[in-house]
Formats: C-alpha cells, structure tokens, sequence
C-alpha cells in the first residue's frame, strides 16, 4: 500500500492531538496506538461492510445458537 498526502495529515493529526493531551512516552509508544486504532478502524469498516451485504444475524439467534452450541439453557 502506498502512503497517501492523506496518510501523512492523519498521523500528523494524531501526533498533534496526542501532544496537546500531554504527549506519549515515547515514539514506540505513539506508533504502538497509531496501529492499533488503524486495527481498529479496519475492524469498523469490516463490520459495516458486513452489515451493508447482509452478512449478519440478528443477535438473539446468534445468542440462541450459542447457548445450544454450547449446551447451555435457552434463554427465558
């Protein structure tokens, strides 16, 4: 993947927001938390890509069947 004038706004976003709350420990650490809210931002579109092409359950059938995968009581 190539890095975009986008990218480089978006880490200096973050760079900045991070500073003005009182900064990081260290630069291991800013880019520890850049990645895991790229993860996690991957994990959101990931979701509502899923939903947009009716790739869910709704949840009590989800819930029902992981109850009796599982052995467990139904739920009341």
């Amino acid at each position: 993947m190539s890095v975009t004038k986008d990218d480089i706004q978006d880490v200096n976003r973050f760079v900045d927001e991070k500073l003005v709350n009182g900064g990081a420990e260290s630069l291991r650490q800013l880019v520890t938390e850049w990645e895991e809210r790229q993860e996690v931002n991957a994990a959101i579109r990931q979701g509502i890509a899923d939903i947009d092409a009716d790739r869910t359950e709704p949840f009590f059938e989800s819930q029902d069947r992981f109850r009796q995968e599982r052995g467990l009581p139904p739920r009341k």
